[in-house]
């Protein structure tokens, strides 16, 4: 992280006080700080956190293997395990959302298998002692993510790992809400065809740009193909993979919004399927509901015993 000062130009602040701005190592603007007295600040950058001494209006607190600032609310470092979350930036704590999100360990978050089996994405359950916790009084819950990585989780089956790179929820505003979810399979048999098929169940499933801020929600859910090609499309037969060509990869950011005569929730569920020569292996399904301007609930990341009708039955069409 990069720290330099100017004088200030920026009518929002005082024209008097300099502006500390900070950068990261790419040299990207992350912001700017109005501050009285330079004196006795210095930093270093890159690989060296910055040092703030004496300096006024700056709170640096000390956790053991990085300084937090309460004033830009971000790490002055970058995370040591960065390396494994390359879609989170490595500044940032609880991934931008301290209020829904708590991060005790600094570890990764983690899957889980309850007591029916299933396995979910718990943003909050970072390591097998958080769980410990976290799940104290849940009888039948176990920590399943991999020991060497705990974004990954290793199929029972044999087909390979999944690996959440990014599940980043975003607060409601003016009705507006959606998740972002970045997520990669590594298969392990490395010749074998494999890619990401997706469909989705909405009360607002024809939603697009020019509509987003006018459309209201259905009284009932109707589901669709998802993908770059065939979004929106309701005939089965024209099923095609997520992306073309298909990809271990999937990334995906719906929205949608809670507009002025809406009667009901708004709802949004996926379902996403790796599909393995043609079988499907797994499916995640995922998604979020909004229920007023500024409310709403997102459904994180779970592994479903079985697809809908629809999805299971599109499969079958991939080409």
């Amino acid at each position: 992280m990069h720290c330099y000062r100017c004088k200030n130009s920026a009518s929002a602040f005082p024209p008097q006080l300099p502006l500390l701005h900070i950068c990261d190592p790419a040299g990207v603007w992350i912001t700017a700080m109005c501050v009285e007295n330079f004196t006795d600040a210095f930093c270093c950058s890159v690989n060296i956190f910055p040092i703030f001494v004496a300096m006024k209006g700056f709170s640096n607190t000390y956790f053991g293997a990085r300084y937090y600032t309460d004033n830009i609310m971000m790490w002055l470092s970058v995370d040591p395990m960065s390396d494994m979350r390359p879609g989170v930036s490595p500044y940032s704590y609880c991934q931008n959302n301290p209020i829904g999100r708590i991060d005790p360990s600094g570890a990764l978050d983690g899957w889980i298998e309850d007591a029916n089996g299933n396995v979910f994405w718990d943003s909050n359950t970072n390591s097998q002692s958080e769980f410990n916790v976290n799940y104290a009084n849940q009888k039948g819950y176990s920590y399943v993510s991999d020991v060497n990585n705990p974004n990954n989780y290793t199929l029972p089956n044999g087909d390979g790992t999944l690996s959440m790179i990014e599940w980043k929820t975003y607060a409601f505003e003016d009705g507006v809400g959606g998740p972002s979810i970045k997520m990669e399979f590594f298969p392990s048999d490395e010749s074998a065809k494999t890619g990401w098929f997706q469909t989705y169940k909405s009360n607002i499933p024809d939603c697009n740009e020019s509509i987003l801020y006018t459309a209201v929600p259905y009284a009932f859910m109707s589901e669709r193909l998802d993908g770059n090609s065939i979004v929106g499309e309701s005939d089965i037969k024209r099923a095609a993979y997520f992306d073309n060509p298909p990809s271990n990869l999937l990334t995906d950011i719906p929205t949608r919004s809670f507009n002025n005569g809406a009667k009901t929730s708004v709802n949004w569920n996926a379902q996403s399927s790796m599909i393995i020569n043609g079988e499907r292996s797994f499916t995640i399904g995922w998604g979020f509901s909004i229920s007023s301007k500024n409310s709403g609930t997102y459904f994180a990341p779970t592994i479903l015993k079985s697809p809908t009708t629809f999805h299971e039955n599109a499969i079958k069409y991939l080409k």
